[in-house]
């Protein structure tokens, strides 16, 4: 069980909604063909699947130098 979040700020909030939508992408990215990658540097869903939706990039932490090289 995860433990309630007690500290509303920004960036409090900003990292448990992602670290919330990346807990659900990982158990719904497992049925989908494709490809599920969860790294420091970025969480991603490939699919396979013609939509916007299915494949996304979330928690992006690209550093200025490989930014590039991460997309």
């Amino acid at each position: 069980m995860t433990a309630v979040l007690t500290d509303m700020s920004a960036v409090a909030t900003l990292a448990a909604s992602e670290s919330n939508l990346c807990a659900a992408w990982s158990d719904i990215g497992c049925a989908l063909p494709g490809e599920l990658y969860n790294g420091s540097d970025m969480f991603r869903i490939l699919s396979g699947l013609p939509s916007p939706f299915w494949n996304a990039v979330y928690r992006p932490r690209f550093s200025p130098e490989t930014v590039d090289e991460q997309s």
